[in-house]
Formats: C-alpha cells, sequence, structure tokens
C-alpha cells in the first residue's frame, strides 16, 4: 500500500542519496592527496557526513524505526536486546566490549557487515570469523589509544625574556617547592588516530518481532568503560532524529548519580525515553525471624521506582517524567528473555499471575510499540529527517568554506604557473643540449689573436735581448755548443713557454670570463640559459682552470744546428784540403752532439763577429718560429681545449638541470593533478548539496503542513498527480525569483478546508 509517508521516503531518498556519490569521490580523491596537513583534514568531516547521510536515507527509505539502548556496562543491554527481537543476539552484542554501534535487524539469513571510519565495509557469515576479527580490532584499538594517551604535548617554546622570567621564578621557589609544568593530553579520535577502526556492525538475523515492527535495535557501547571516547560522536547520527531511547540500569545502580551523568544529552536528544530499570526477581532478603523471603525487588519494585522518583531523580528527569517524555519501567529482563525465547511470551496485556517484573515488560514494550506507531512518531520522523538532512548538508556547506578549501584555487593557479615554467625549462633544455657550441666560440679565435698578439711581441722584444745577452756571454767563456744551447738557450725557451702560459691565461681570462664565457649568443639561446638558470660565467672560470694552456708547446724544441754557424779556415784546414763541415766538426763537435769544448780566444779568431751574427740571427729566427707557434696554439687548440672543457661541463650542468627539473616537475604534477582532482570533486560536491537543499526546502513546504494522521492513509494516483503538479508550482515560483518559506513538519498544522481536501483524495 502506498501511503503519503511512503511517498515522501521515496522523494525524501531521491533527494539524498545522489549525494552519497560526490561525498565517496570527494573522500577517494582526499584520501590520495600527499599533503596530509592541510586538505587531507577534510577527509574525516567527508567520511563522518557520508556515513550519517548513508545511515539516514537508509533509515528514511526503509522506514525504519531506530531504537537506541544506553546503560552502563553489564545493566542488561543485551538481555533486552534478546527480549525485544525475540531471537539470541547477546553473542552478537557482548563482542568484547568494541566501542562501535551494533545495529540489529531481521533478515532471513545471519550476516554481519562491518563498517570502518573510512567508509570501507566487508561482510561474514559466521560468528567465528566476527569475533576473530573483532579480537584483533581491539587489540589494535586499545595499543593506538595507549599510544596516544601517552602522547602529551610539549609546553610552547618561551621567548628568551619569558624564559629569563622563568628561570628566575623558579630560582626565588627552588628552595620552597619543585616546580612543574603542566602538559596538555591529546584527546583521542579514532577518526583521526585510527581511521581503520571499526564504526558499526549491521548484525541481520532471523527475529520475527523485529520483522513486524520494522525496528532495528542499536546496541551502544557500555557507559564508563575505559574505551568510552567522542560519546557525542556515536550518537550524532541520532540527533534529530524521531527514534526512541532505552536506557538500561539495574536497581543497584539506580541511585547512583554518576549513573545518569550522561542522562541529560539523552534527554536532548530523543523526543522518548523510557528507562528500564532491571530488577532481579530471583533475590532474597534476610527477614528478622532468620527466614530467607522476597526482596523488594520480587514483592513490590514499584516502591524502589517511588523512592528513586521522590529521593534521587534530577530536575530534568523529574520534568521530563511529568512531560511524558520519560517512562519508567522495573522488568525483570532475565525472565522477559527467557520467556520470549521459548515462545511463551504474551504480547497482549499481561496476565495478573504473571510477576510483576515480568507483566512490566509486556507494559514497556506495548507502550514502545505504540509509541513507534503513533501519529507523533510518524510526524516526528518526517520533521527530522528533513532537519537531520539540511544540518548534514549545512556542514558539507561548512567543510567547503575552510581555509584549505578556500585557498584550494589559488594552489591550484600558483601550481599550473610552476607547471608551466618547468615544462618551459624541459623544453629550454633540450634546446641547450642541441646547441652546436662550437658555433657560439667561433669569433672568440680572433679575440684570442687580437688580444695575445701584442703580449706575445712583448715577450719576444724581451726575449731576444736576452738571447744576445746569452750569446755575448757564451763567445767570451770556454764552454761547448751544447751548453750554450743546455745552460743558456732552453732555460730562456722554459721561461718563454711559463711566460706564454700565463699569458694565455690572462688572455682567456679577459675573454672567456664575462657571463657568456667568451660565447657569441643569439638572443632564444640567452633566453634559454636565463629559463634554465646556467651560470656561463662560472663554468668558463671553472673549465680554464681544467686546462693547461701550455700544453702542445712542450713538443716546441729549439731547432739551431751548427751548419747555421760560420767558421773560418786556418793555414792547416786549406793544406789538408778540409771543408767547412769538417773543420766546424772539428771546432765544435758532432752536429748532433756539438759538447766539444771550445775557448773564447777560438771562438773569436774561428768564429768572430760574422759567427756571432750568424749564431743570433739563428737563435732569433728559432724563438720566432716558437712564439709564432705559441700564438697559433692560444688561438687554435687552447681555444679548441677550452671550448671542450666548457661544453663538457655545460653538458654536465644541464644533465643535473634535468635531473632535479624533472624531479620537481613530477612532484609539481602529481600534486596539481591531486588537487584539480579535490577540486573538482568538492565542485560536484557543493553542486550536489545545492540541489539537494532546494529539493528538501521543496519538500519542507510540501510536506510542512501536514496533518500526521493523514501519512498513513493510502495515496491515489490522482493524488500523487496534484503533489507533482505542486511541486512542478514551486519550482516556477523559484524560477521567477519567489521564496518558499520552509516550514517545520514537527507541528501538524493543516487547516480545515486542506485536511477535508487531503480526506477526499
Amino acid at each position: 500500500m502506498k501511503t503519503l509517508l511512503s511517498v515522501f521516503c521515496n522523494e525524501f531518498d531521491g533527494v539524498v542519496r545522489p549525494v552519497l556519490a560526490p561525498l565517496t569521490k570527494a573522500a577517494d580523491t582526499l584520501n590520495q592527496v600527499s599533503d596530509k596537513a592541510a586538505l587531507r583534514s577534510l577527509l574525516p568531516t567527508v567520511l563522518d557526513v557520508r556515513h550519517h547521510l548513508s545511515s539516514l536515507a537508509d533509515k528514511v527509505a526503509e522506514q525504519q524505526a531506530y531504537v537506541l539502548i544506553f546503560g552502563p556496562l553489564k545493566s542488561g543491554k543485551s538481555t533486552l536486546m534478546n527480549a525485544l527481537s525475540g531471537a539470541y543476539v547477546s553473542e552478537v552484542t557482548t563482542l568484547p566490549a568494541y566501542p562501535c554501534m551494533v545495529y540489529v535487524s531481521h533478515a532471513d539469513q545471519v550476516s554481519f557487515e562491518v563498517t570502518r571510519y573510512t567508509g570501507e565495509s566487508e561482510e561474514f557469515r559466521d560468528m567465528d570469523s566476527m569475533r576473530t576479527l573483532m579480537e584483533w580490532a581491539h587489540n589494535e584499538l586499545a595499543e593506538r589509544i595507549r599510544e596516544v594517551e601517552g602522547r602529551a604535548k610539549q609546553p610552547p617554546a618561551l621567548s628568551s625574556g619569558d624564559a629569563d622570567l622563568r628561570d628566575a621564578a623558579l630560582s626565588e621557589e627552588a628552595s620552597d617547592a619543585p616546580v612543574s609544568e603542566s602538559t596538555e593530553v591529546e584527546e583521542f579520535d579514532p577518526a583521526t588516530h585510527i581511521p581503520q577502526a571499526i564504526r558499526r556492525i549491521d548484525v541481520r538475523l532471523p527475529a520475527n518481532h523485529l520483522e513486524r515492527s520494522s525496528a532495528v535495535l542499536v546496541d551502544t557501547p557500555g557507559l564508563y568503560s575505559r574505551m568510552k571516547f567522542g560519546y557525542d560522536r556515536m550518537t550524532r547520527e541520532f540527533r534529530n532524529t524521531a527514534s526512541c531511547a532505552i536506557f538500561v540500569v539495574k536497581t543497584d545502580n539506580l541511585f547512583l548519580e554518576q549513573v545518569f551523568d550522561e542522562f541529560g544529552q539523552l534527554l536532548d536528544l530523543f523526543s522518548r525515553i523510557f528507562l528500564v530499570v532491571n530488577i532481579d526477581s530471583t533475590k532474597r532478603d534476610l527477614f528478622p525471624d532468620g527466614e530467607l523471603g522476597p526482596s523488594l525487588e520480587t514483592s513490590d519494585p514499584d516502591r524502589i521506582i517511588t523512592a528513586f522518583e521522590n529521593l534521587s531523580m534530577t530536575a530534568p528527569l523529574k520534568q521530563a517524567v511529568d512531560e511524558g517524555r520519560l517512562r519508567i519501567y522495573p522488568v525483570d529482563l532475565l525472565q522477559a528473555a527467557s520467556q520470549r525465547l521459548r515462545g511463551e511470551d504474551n504480547d497482549d496485556a499481561a496476565s495478573s499471575e504473571e510477576p510483576v517484573g515480568l507483566a512490566n515488560f509486556h507494559a514497556f514494550q506495548s507502550d514502545l510499540t505504540d509509541y513507534l506507531n503513533s501519529t507523533d512518531y510518524m510526524s516526528a520522523f518526517l520533521g527530522d529527517s528533513l532537519r537531520q538532512a539540511r544540518g548534514l548538508l549545512g556542514e558539507v556547506d561548512q567543510a567547503c568554506q575552510r581555509d584549505e578549501v578556500s585557498n584550494l584555487a589559488s594552489q591550484v593557479a600558483s601550481l599550473g604557473t610552476e607547471a608551466e615554467q618547468l615544462a618551459a625549462t624541459e623544453h629550454a633544455i633540450t634546446r641547450l643540449e642541441a646547441c652546436g657550441w662550437d658555433d657560439c666560440f667561433s669569433a672568440l679565435g680572433d679575440d684570442l689573436t687580437a688580444i695575445a698578439g701584442g703580449r706575445v711581441d712583448k715577450l719576444r722584444d724581451s726575449c731576444s735581448i736576452a738571447l744576445a745577452d746569452a750569446v755575448d756571454e757564451w763567445f767570451h767563456q770556454d764552454s761547448s755548443f751544447q751548453d750554450l744551447i743546455d745552460d743558456a738557450l732552453r732555460p730562456l725557451l722554459s721561461r718563454a713557454r711559463e711566460d706564454l702560459a700565463e699569458t694565455a691565461r690572462g688572455v682567456l681570462s679577459t675573454v672567456a670570463g664575462s657571463e657568456s664565457a667568451g660565447a657569441s649568443l643569439p638572443d632564444e639561446l640567452v633566453r634559454d640559459i636565463q629559463n634554465v638558470g646556467l651560470d656561463l660565467g662560472a663554468l668558463g672560470r671553472r673549465s680554464l682552470g681544467s686546462i693547461e694552456p701550455a700544453q702542445g708547446l712542450a713538443g716546441a724544441r729549439l731547432r739551431i744546428s751548427t751548419e747555421q754557424v760560420p767558421v773560418r779556415k786556418g793555414l792547416f784546414d786549406y793544406l789538408f784540403f778540409r771543408g767547412r763541415g769538417a773543420v766546424r766538426q772539428r771546432l765544435l763537435g758532432p752536429a748532433a752532439a756539438p759538447s766539444k769544448l771550445i775557448t773564447s780566444q777560438a771562438k773569436q779568431r774561428r768564429l768572430g763577429d760574422p759567427g756571432r751574427d750568424a749564431l743570433q740571427d739563428a737563435i732569433e729566427d728559432a724563438f720566432d718560429n716558437f712564439f709564432d707557434e705559441a700564438l697559433d696554439h692560444l688561438s687554435t687548440k687552447v681555444l679548441e681545449m677550452y671550448v671542450v672543457a666548457v661544453r663538457k661541463s655545460v653538458k654536465t650542468s644541464l644533465r643535473k638541470s634535468r635531473d632535479s627539473n624533472g624531479l620537481r616537475k613530477a612532484t609539481v604534477d602529481r600534486k596539481l593533478e591531486e588537487l584539480r582532482r579535490v577540486e573538482s570533486a568538492l565542485r560536484e560536491v557543493s553542486s550536489a548539496v545545492d540541489t539537494a537543499n532546494a529539493s528538501l526546502l521543496e519538500l519542507s513546504t510540501r510536506y510542512g503542513s501536514t496533518d500526521p494522521s493523514l501519512l498513513e492513509q493510502e495515496v491515489s494516483e490522482e493524488f500523487e498527480a496534484e503533489l507533482a503538479q505542486a511541486n512542478d508550482g514551486s519550482v516556477d515560483a523559484e524560477a521567477e525569483g519567489g521564496e518558499a518559506s520552509a516550514v517545520e513538519p514537527t507541528e501538524p498544522s493543516l487547516s480545515a478546508e486542506t485536511d477535508s481536501a487531503r480526506s477526499e483524495s
């Protein structure tokens, strides 16, 4: 049968459920973000809202009544669930005191579905596997809680002035008492500290009583257990819902104030609370005559409730009782559960033969059933579902307005600009690697020749004077021609080489020490160098230090032969018809080793001024050839060595730049892709939320003034057409700029005319 309530539930599901997919996508993208301190901080909120919206959509779509059961540990919550469901669920609900919500509902086959804070879920078919998982999860959670509890936040760092004041204060009080700095303990939050923790367990099993009522029993973690954390988080999804709550407490704890510490919060959360006082009808008391007889719990449990109301009940609880929002039932839960499981229960009014504690269970069950079937509950169910949905969507809006999201667009733009710059740098590196660097240094040879020519000429002139002095000195000494070469000319040649090497370094430093390292660069190449950050000047100086300019001049030998020196013949030379070669050899020694000692008188007599001049000219010619070769060496060989060294340095530098640029580009591209996915996902979430909010406003407008008594009436096709037409009208009004007012559907307010029209429909 299609009722007005079922029509609303279908429409509500069509509004809320489409938001889940964008939230799931957003959660997946946020989970992949590497920046854990910023955007990933949104993940717990997204997962939390998605979880609550999913639970709300399921509840409304299936028109389920959630009945939450609270109470201290060992108060009888599991026994109550056995009694209400008519099935043995104690084994499920007592899984090792794990702080999660357990949802118990009817199904033809037994199954267990575990949902984690990450949103992931897995299903089990047997209790043994479930118990193994829970024991492992319990140990993991306990270890993580101990770790967080043992980690204290350090006090904030003090400035030097504050530190001095603190030290002075400590010094003054040292004799009185030790001073300790307080630490703040970090509050444990499973969504942050252990997202893989279990958040919810759905237990489905054959339970006919639950099937008939469409109720879902929700077992909550026992109050005052060590693992009680974030109690608000556990009950949050039931805020603003029409679900009722049951609070179970044993008579032994009924008068303990701490048992009701959380009760004020429950009164704010739920429109109806049933307080079940778990009595033990087998308990015995000692009578004055020494006999044992029925205790007060067995004979008259109502007196215990009266004493509680008169002596221990707080003002808020008393007010809730007076308003009918809180009802108290003394029930022997153990007996009630036993009777229900044996099939001996009577859902009608309790018989007069039943014990009071057992009869009260039927009264409690009847009142609970009546409330869940009441128009008050259905009206609250409709209105509170709308209110909860708007509240959850509002949380999404708030999350999307956080600084992390507000700065997302600027981060994406900044990373996009950086990615473009890195791509341009990569292309610049490729062009520089393909560049013909030899052509860029072609003009450097001319510059070297022009600058070095004058310096070489100065070296040539100074060397010429030194050569003349060496020849004069040799003519006045008793020494061989080889001595002239070894002792005078070779040292002069060595010093000339050193001077030339220093000259070469100086010349190269002049032309290669510029920002371009002496290269002639086109404008596009200059831009690429600047883009890459290549310091050609530094590479040029480094390359200059890695070469030896005199290398290659070492092979330049002093080419002076004795045949270049004219000698005079003596009388005997003519008599014996000696040729000049023979005379020269007799005077100077063999041409290959002219080491024969010649006296200064013999030099004057046999060589004379013509020999001196000829020797001087030969030596100067040899040194001139050396200097000419050195100048050519400087402008060709040394330039070639320099260019090779620069090219090698540039290649090495470009390889390092490519590696570092590639690493940075990969990081930026990855992060940019992550943020773009997050940005796109959040846009989809915002769009889905806007659409859902608009649709919720329409639902509130159309159902806000519905008479609760009409919610269970069957609707006809004509009535559905009327709803569709009203829906179209509200859309047109919005399109024309009109504003529809959302009426909270918690109070029936239909006019008489509307009532009549609805009834006729």
